[in-house]
């Protein structure tokens, strides 16, 4: 079965920054680009792909930063060409499970290279997906019993976006290492948030590559 290719283009906007060599009326805009690789899986078709990029894009902003994405599965290797400046996210979706760790949802790794890569797991997404619509609290949450597989992939890949720039796991929200009911219950009712403290680290680390990567391609 062919493998299809999809590129995740996350466009950081900070707010208009003075860099050395930079004119002073530039904008600083940060493209974090993911390579999303992954054979056809029933339990996350098209319609879910759309539903997690909806979701990473919610969460991301809460941080200040804004996404936008290229879909590019059926793209050829010129998705995966970056322009100056940008800095690159590898992000590969897998229709298994970890071996070590069958629940385990997503994990930064790196590549043959040495390169970070963001690895999500979809089968563990759909069985929680499943659990969580016929939880008990679905009753007093209608939300709650209407959460897909795309949610929960979103809330990893954001979460992941965490790791990759820095952020280590928190007792709650976004960065809590297992997403249990709390998190899941504020996401379906869009209180799920990066804290503030965090969402500041973001920008900063985005920031910095950003400038490492311009000055890489000069």
């Amino acid at each position: 079965m062919a493998r299809r290719v999809a590129l995740l283009s996350i466009v950081v906007a900070c707010s208009p920054t003075v860099l050395l060599g930079v004119a002073s009326n530039t904008t600083v805009v940060l493209h974090v680009s993911a390579e999303l690789r992954a054979p056809h899986f029933d339990g996350f078709r098209d319609a879910e792909f759309e539903v997690a990029v909806s979701t990473a894009k919610t969460l991301l902003s809460t941080a200040g930063i804004g996404v936008d994405v290229r879909d590019c599965r059926t793209a050829g290797s010129e998705c995966m060409v970056s322009a100056p400046g940008q800095v690159v996210i590898n992000v590969r979706l897998r229709p298994g499970r970890k071996a070590t760790d069958a629940t385990a949802c997503g994990e930064l790794a790196r590549d043959y290279l040495g390169r970070p890569v963001v690895v999500v797991y979809l089968p563990p997404h759909a069985d929680l997906a499943t659990a969580f619509r016929f939880h008990v609290a679905s009753r007093s949450n209608p939300a709650l019993g209407g959460i897909r597989t795309g949610d929960l992939v979103g809330l990893t890949l954001a979460h992941e976006v965490g790791h990759w720039l820095g952020l280590p796991h928190a007792r709650s929200g976004v960065m809590k290492a297992r997403h249990a009911l709390e998190e899941v219950s504020a996401l379906v009712s869009q209180r799920l948030a990066f804290e503030s403290q965090q969402a500041s680290q973001l920008r900063r680390a985005l920031l910095q590559r950003s400038v490492a990567a311009l000055a890489d391609n000069r």
